[in-house]
């Protein structure tokens, strides 16, 4: 088992027995540094990067686990997304049983946003990123690599969504 297969087993099991009511998934600008290939002649590589990762793999999370999308001012300011979904001293103030922070450094004006939720994740490639001084579960590695793994476990492991099956 690879160690990416390993952390997305932890992870799994660590949101199993938080046993979720509400959820929320949210994406900041470490989205637009992950290794995925740019399509040929892209103009704006960020821009391109955050909103595929956004598209393909933040809201495909948010749907397996009944949750909702959130993002970061950095993405909202530089890759035109829905400026509804920022949390932070300048968007919304965000207390869920579940926050999985993706590619989010933990800027103190994002955390300011999201200390009143119950359980945060932080999955960054930065090992020094402050999210982690928050967060009761860490996942070192790169965002497109990890959520990919993490995404084909829970199709493989529920039918009815991580959510749904600990709710009972």
């Amino acid at each position: 088992m690879s160690t990416l297969q390993q952390q997305a087993h932890t992870l799994h099991d660590f949101i199993r027995a938080c046993a979720p009511q509400s959820v929320m998934v949210a994406g900041g600008k470490g989205l637009a540094f992950t290794r995925q290939p740019l399509p040929p002649h892209c103009a704006d590589p960020f821009a391109w990067r955050v909103q595929d990762n956004f598209q393909n793999l933040l809201l495909p999370l948010a749907e397996q686990l009944g949750g909702r999308i959130a993002a970061s001012r950095a993405v909202i300011d530089y890759a035109e997304i829905n400026p509804a979904w920022q949390v932070g001293q300048s968007g919304r103030v965000v207390s869920v049983d579940l926050y999985i922070a993706v590619g989010i450094s933990g800027a103190v004006q994002h955390l300011d946003g999201i200390l009143t939720c119950q359980h945060i994740v932080a999955i960054n490639k930065d090992p020094l990123a402050p999210i982690f001084r928050v967060a009761q579960h860490a996942v070192i590695a790169d965002a497109h690599d990890f959520l990919s793994v993490f995404l084909a476990l829970l199709r493989e492991h529920s039918t009815s969504g991580l959510t749904h099956e600990t709710k009972k």
